[in-house]
């Protein structure tokens, strides 16, 4: 909330570096691919890129019509991604010449958007209760994941790109099928809303983050905790 961005030492030790350009709260922030350039969501309705050294200008995205909750690149770096409380996903090129792609379709806030990790689609979830998955160039309709009863506040991509994982307000976590949109099995045991889901690099386990204070670690196999 205090409109920054900061980059810190991993091992703790010297002040941080502190990115300074937004007008209101920062929501998100995320790395490059290569590790050179930082992206970072606003509730001030825009998209930057940073270089991560704090040098040279840094690059405003314009277009959201309201706060833009996360921002991510796709896996090559060439272009950015960004979810938002307008309802729409939109796909820009990381080099500054614009906005590329605005995908429409979600009904109410849009908290997450991610490129798969062969950078060919694109997840959403939404306070409509629903994750889309776009293919990437905007071409041809969404594949639509509904079961949720309650706001999707996450999904993520598994590291190869065949599942998604899903988080939920109504405390359960959930696994689709990334090409057929079918729930594969749910992630129960949390007491409160689950805020965030992230896979192992191997693929082999979910973390999930909730409001009830714990992080679980899931079997990605639906073999429980």
């Amino acid at each position: 909330t205090d409109k920054t961005v900061r980059v810190w030492n991993a091992d703790g030790t010297g002040q941080p570096l502190v990115l300074r350009g937004h007008d209101d709260n920062v929501w998100s922030a995320a790395w490059s691919p290569d590790g050179e350039s930082i992206v970072s969501a606003s509730t001030d309705k825009t998209v930057r890129v940073w270089n991560a050294d704090g040098t040279g200008q840094t690059l405003l995205l314009r277009g959201h019509d309201s706060t833009v909750y996360t921002a991510a690149f796709s896996p090559d770096g060439r272009r950015v991604v960004s979810a938002s409380a307008d309802s729409t996903v939109r796909v820009w090129n990381a080099g500054g010449s614009g906005q590329r792609i605005i995908l429409r379709g979600h009904d109410d806030d849009v908290y997450t958007a991610a490129f798969s990790t062969d950078g060919r689609r694109l997840l959403s979830s939404s306070a409509d209760r629903t994750v889309r998955v776009w293919n990437a160039d905007g071409k041809g309709a969404p594949l639509l994941l509904r079961g949720s009863p309650a706001t999707v506040t996450g999904a993520a991509w598994s590291p190869d790109g065949r599942r998604i994982a899903t988080t939920s307000e109504d405390s359960v976590g959930r696994v689709w099928d990334a090409r057929t949109g079918v729930e594969l099995f749910a992630l129960r045991g949390h007491e409160d809303k689950i805020m965030d889901v992230v896979w192992s690099p191997d693929g082999r386990y979910i973390a999930s983050a909730s409001r009830d204070k714990t992080v679980r670690i899931w079997h990605a196999d639906g073999n429980g905790e």
